[in-house]
């Protein structure tokens, strides 16, 4: 279970909650693809544009598992 606070004004979460289990830990790690998408869940206008992370130095990253 996860759950989010989202900052419209600033377009990022401010924190983000998982609730991990010990069966989380046995599993195989999974593999990083760096496709990051829109989330649907949110209005498209509330959220960054990749291009806006061009040259910034910076990715979305992850903010949980």
């Amino acid at each position: 279970t996860v759950y989010l606070v989202f900052s419209k004004e600033w377009k990022i979460p401010v924190a983000v909650v998982e609730k991990l289990e010990e069966s989380d830990f046995k599993q195989n790690k999974a593999h990083r693809t760096n496709d990051f998408r829109f989330d649907s869940r949110l209005s498209y206008k509330d959220q960054l544009n990749p291009k806006q992370y061009a040259k910034s130095g910076y990715d979305k990253g992850h903010l949980a598992a």
